[in-house]
């Protein structure tokens, strides 16, 4: 959990983590992990990062070539159990996906956060 607290860090804190904001991540983390909603509180964190992620892109035509349209449907969990149709017909975005890039071969690639292809997007 440290390292995932770090590069929330790092993210909100504009790319420089500090030991404030490292230690405020953990305490999101163990709250929730401590009632069991530890997933719900990732899916918090990843949507403050791609929201960031958002805001740095803009409408930059440069970033937007190299780092893709901002992602706005991350899956998110369901709180009804035994959900049908659209969900299922969704496309999978590989765990740890925090973008998409046009890669060399000419298609759209999800790719993490240091920048390794983590396969075509759908």
């Amino acid at each position: 959990m440290l390292g995932l607290a770090d590069e929330y860090s790092k993210v909100m804190g504009g790319g420089i983590s500090s030991d404030t904001g490292r230690q405020q991540a953990l305490d999101i983390l163990k709250a929730a992990y401590s009632k069991g909603q530890l997933s719900g509180a990732i899916t918090v964190m990843r949507s403050d990062i791609a929201a960031r992620k958002k805001a740095i892109i803009g409408k930059n035509r440069y970033l937007l070539q190299e780092y893709g349209e901002p992602q706005t449907g991350q899956a998110q969990p369901s709180s009804r159990s035994g959900q049908t149709g659209q969900a299922q017909n969704a496309p999978q975005i590989p765990a740890g996906a925090t973008g998409k890039a046009k890669a060399s071969d000419g298609l759209w690639h999800y790719h993490d956060a240091k920048g390794n292809d983590l396969g075509v997007a759908q």
